[in-house]
């Protein structure tokens, strides 16, 4: 007897295949980017948006030193201010797939277990789940490279520093985030920050929120101040000796934007008719929450050989290539710093050691 295979079911047994995480760090600079008073002007993400093959360069001005004098005089000194520019660069995403109709024919006999739609989305899935796990990398590289380097004196008074990431020792934990929040200010950052982290992080947080008044130590008054706003990515690591990580982002401090191909924004196509041959559009994309380039082609091709397939000896038949891009561009307060060595940035790192 034939085996009584059954047709593909989908998000069955393999519903745990592919997993998506949380992306905190992407999240934190899509929240952040359209705060009003942000670092990320209207003006400037519209043009951003509209620089396929351009540049956008943001005008800033320099904080210079001046002096207050003691006298009164009517010669009043010169005092011009500096003025600086910072070109915002991108960086290309592109992905897609194929599909062979001729693969999913039905009649009498199914030719695949797996339906056209059911393959579709499981390919979509896949690439979308490597997007996510690239832009969430790439945000928590650019907080890593654009993390403060400049410490008042007072700041020593707390912690010791180490590759200019705070570090916070074991014995000390408790009451670290208390601590945070003066170090904040002790830096004249004084808003409610966003607290960027490693997964590992939240353990410390919820045993320190459970601690309350009938506890011999209460902790938990250290998350009712309104000091931080939590997020945690697991693409924020932890090195050699470190428990937790966490980067602390003053709001309105970081930013993200992209731009798509004039072809697709002009939504081009090659053939007429409800099905061109060629086709560009946009889409917003779940997950990614951004809108981008989409291209679609029908072409004759020879299908694939797989096992998967039930009949894969198709040598001229009908590809559909899915292909989609867009450049995207982070930016953070560090840009808009004329000497991050000798003034504060506003993206503190944090690092709890397992011992100490």
């Amino acid at each position: 007897m034939q085996p009584l295979i059954s047709m593909y079911q989908q998000d069955r047994l393999d519903k745990w295949e592919i997993l998506f995480s949380m992306y905190g760090v992407w999240g934190a600079f899509m929240n952040e980017t359209d705060r009003p008073g942000g670092i990320l002007a209207p003006e400037v993400k519209k043009n951003l948006e509209n620089s396929w093959g351009n540049t956008v360069p943001i005008v800033t001005l320099v904080g210079d030193d001046v002096t207050i004098g003691d006298t009164y005089s009517c010669t009043i000194a010169d005092q011009e201010n500096t003025s600086t520019k910072y070109t915002p660069t991108f960086t290309q995403f592109a992905w897609g797939w194929t599909m062979y109709p001729g693969q999913y024919a039905t009649g009498g006999q199914a030719m695949n277990y797996v339906k056209y739609q059911q393959d579709f989305d499981w390919k979509a899935k896949e690439f979308l789940k490597a997007l996510m796990d690239a832009v969430d990398t790439q945000s928590r590289n650019i907080l890593e490279t654009n993390k403060n380097v400049y410490w008042t004196a007072n700041v020593a008074n707390y912690y010791a520093t180490t590759g200019d990431a705070l570090q916070i020792p074991q014995s000390l934990k408790n009451d670290s985030f208390n601590q945070l929040a003066s170090i904040m200010r002790e830096m004249d950052l004084y808003e409610e920050c966003i607290m960027v982290s490693s997964t590992s992080l939240s353990g410390l947080t919820k045993r320190l929120e459970s601690q309350g008044e009938g506890n011999a130590i209460n902790e938990r008054f250290q998350f009712l101040l309104g000091n931080f706003v939590f997020t945690s990515s697991n693409r924020v690591t932890n090195g050699s000796g470190i428990q937790c990580t966490s980067y602390i982002c003053q709001p309105g401090s970081i930013a993200v934007f992209n731009r798509n191909n004039p072809d697709a924004r002009a939504k081009n196509k090659i053939g007429g008719g409800a099905t061109p041959v060629t086709e560009w559009n946009t889409l917003m994309l779940p997950r990614l929450e951004m809108e981008v380039g989409t291209y679609y082609a029908a072409t004759c091709s020879a299908a694939p050989t797989a096992t998967n397939y039930l009949n894969p000896n198709l040598s001229a038949t009908l590809k559909e290539s899915f292909g989609f891009n867009t450049e995207i561009g982070w930016i953070t307060a560090a840009q808009g710093n004329s000497d991050p060595a000798t003034k504060v940035v506003p993206i503190v790192k944090a690092e709890w050691s397992v011992t100490g």
